[in-house]
């Protein structure tokens, strides 16, 4: 494999993971020789992905695709002495405390044993800086006890002694197979469901493209405009062109979150001509603008 990096690796193995848990198309890797261990489970999950949707395309279904849910944003405003002087309603409906039990709260408390000594170590570095923005993995406790990863952005004010504390939950909604299995399955069906499955592909893999007609993907895939509307409503209960909007708006928002490319540049990569079209979709679908999220 090309791959040398052990740490490479295994950010691709939880790729792989993710994307099979996802119903996405697992990607091609060139896994000719086996050099470690690594590499072994990489070819053990892209085996197991390629049976998988093998077996689910014969049952006349296509592979389930589980979508981001929502984007949510954490954020915490705490005083000069870290205690909580202010958070959004997210901080309250994930971690199950109410805002009066959060109120003043040492920010640490809200934190499980191992990351308390991250937090205190990361102060000790923050304190000694004028300005400081730095970027740690913590783990919470909610009230019920469960332990909620997250990575987090610290930085403080420019014109007071607050800090803030922000980080994303990506939440996936549940997608069940969406298509009964049909009482005999045919040739026909099989190759009907994978050109969905195909369709759906290809728009995951140009989000950064105009997306073609209705007409032009029936000549790309061999099939008829008609088949692939109905097709890809029934198995994704929505649209192409819909699915296609909300996906790279999606991709946007995890850009502007992950990088500090321009927003003018984002949009441009998700496909947007104009940015002023990219602003008035984004607001539509968020309720806010992009400038409005934290930068990396």
């Amino acid at each position: 494999m090309s791959v040398s990096n052990q740490g490479d690796k295994l950010r691709i193995i939880y790729q792989l993971l993710f994307d099979l848990a996802t119903g996405r198309r697992i990607i091609d890797l060139d896994l000719t020789t086996l050099d470690d261990d690594y590499d072994a489970i990489l070819l053990t999950l892209l085996e197991q992905g390629e049976r998988i949707r093998k077996l689910v395309l014969e049952q006349g279904m296509v592979p389930p695709y589980a979508s981001f849910q929502h984007l949510n944003q954490f954020v915490f405003v705490l005083d000069n002495h870290y205690r909580i002087v202010d958070f959004n309603f997210t901080v309250v409906e994930r971690l199950k405390y109410t805002s009066e039990a959060i109120q003043s709260l040492l920010f640490e408390t809200l934190l499980d044993d191992s990351s308390k000594l991250v937090w205190n170590a990361l102060l000790e570095q923050v304190n000694a800086e004028t300005h400081f923005f730095v970027t740690t993995e913590l783990l919470f406790l909610t009230s019920d006890g469960f332990k909620l990863p997250l990575f987090c952005t610290v930085s403080n004010s420019l014109v007071n002694q607050l800090v803030f504390v922000i980080t994303v939950k990506v939440f996936l909604k549940d997608t069940p197979f969406l298509k009964s299995i049909p009482s005999a399955i045919t040739e026909k069906v099989k190759a009907e469901v994978a050109v969905i499955e195909n369709v759906h592909a290809y728009i995951l893999e140009h989000l950064d493209a105009p997306l073609p007609s209705l007409k032009s993907l029936a000549l790309l895939f061999g099939s008829e405009e008609h088949k692939i509307r109905n097709g890809f409503r029934e198995h994704y209960h929505t649209s192409v062109y819909q699915f296609y909007q909300d996906e790279r708006l999606k991709k946007a928002y995890l850009l502007i979150m992950q990088t500090d490319l321009p927003l003018k540049e984002i949009a441009y990569q998700c496909g947007f001509g104009m940015y002023l079209n990219f602003y008035k979709a984004f607001r539509k679908k968020y309720g806010f603008s992009p400038s409005v999220l934290s930068r990396k």
